[in-house]
């Protein structure tokens, strides 16, 4: 394969004995196989997650078998082998992955652009307001979500949620640490550890999802719903712990609102709750809706 040329080893493939020369890249994708292949100086041998490449004769190109691999749509544009440093993905590089066994640090992922992490990968200190997906095994720490999104079948931790930003903790997914600001919301159907709900911020427990050891701190809140457990959390002064029918809840400290009345905006999301009850109450502006919860009163 000479200077510009490409080779793309499709799943159930084989490629043997090529010689790549320099400009020349050969993708191995998942399923295929690329066999006593000589890469030359200035070459370069792309091998994704799922494919293989042995008795490969490296002489002076680039082998990329970890990593980030970085994708402009369908088309593959670049490869960074081992740590991946400092990449913008934007509307020319719209996603990248993080294969097994690579690393990416300072990764930036603007609107509309996708980071995953595969299983086996890590991201360290991303900043996103494009979608981080943090797949099963793969791991993250230190995201910072701001109006993006982070979807997490794996482990993430102390990810920080900005304004409208927003973190889905789907099952089987563990987030530890989490820092929901102002505006941030998170979703848990998996696991949440140690998160800490700072005033303005949302954290919904799904039914089969488990939060252990939150702190909701003054103007936070925790929606604890039907067939989702939480334990061991604090609830600060002005901090709200909702409990919907159905929820359970354990070694709380603080006061825990499981009568009364939830308002909600018109998202679904709660923006308020109390165990108090009214009358008179007017549904408006940022206030779009009303739940009385059981036992509660009337509105």
């Amino acid at each position: 394969v000479e200077e510009g040329g490409g080779l793309s080893g499709r799943p159930g493939g084989v490629a043997a004995g090529d010689t790549l020369d320099s400009g020349a890249i050969e993708i191995v994708s998942s399923g295929a196989t690329a066999e006593n292949e000589v890469v030359s100086s200035g070459a370069t041998l792309i091998v994704l997650d799922g494919g293989s490449a042995t008795d490969i004769d490296n002489e002076g190109g680039t082998v990329v078998t970890s990593g980030m691999v970085i994708w402009s749509g369908t088309t593959l544009v670049s490869a960074v082998s081992g740590i991946a440093s400092g990449v913008v993905l934007d509307s020319t590089r719209t996603s990248a992955t993080v294969q097994s066994g690579g690393a990416a640090k300072g990764t930036t992922v603007t609107d509309g652009a996708i980071l995953t992490v595969a299983s086996g990968a890590v991201a360290v200190s991303d900043v996103v307001t494009g979608l981080e997906d943090v797949q099963s095994g793969g791991g993250t720490d230190l995201t910072l979500l701001l109006a993006g999104s982070q979807t997490v079948e794996g482990v993430a931790s102390r990810t920080v949620v900005g304004l409208e930003g927003t973190q889905v903790v789907n099952s089987g997914g563990v987030a530890a640490d989490t820092v929901v600001l102002a505006g941030g919301a998170v979703s848990v159907s998996g696991a949440l550890s140690g998160g800490q709900v700072r005033a303005g911020g949302l954290v919904t427990v799904q039914s089969g999802g488990v939060a252990v050891g939150d702190t909701i701190s003054s103007g936070g809140i925790e929606i604890v719903s039907s067939g989702a457990t939480v334990l061991s959390e604090t609830v600060l002064s002005g901090g709200m712990l909702v409990v919907l029918e159905g929820g359970t809840v354990e070694g709380i400290t603080g006061s825990v609102i499981s009568s009364g009345e939830v308002f909600l905006d018109s998202n679904g999301n709660a923006v308020s709750a109390t165990a108090d009850a009214l009358s008179g109450v007017t549904i408006s502006g940022a206030v779009a809706s009303g739940l009385i919860l059981s036992g509660g009163g009337m509105i």
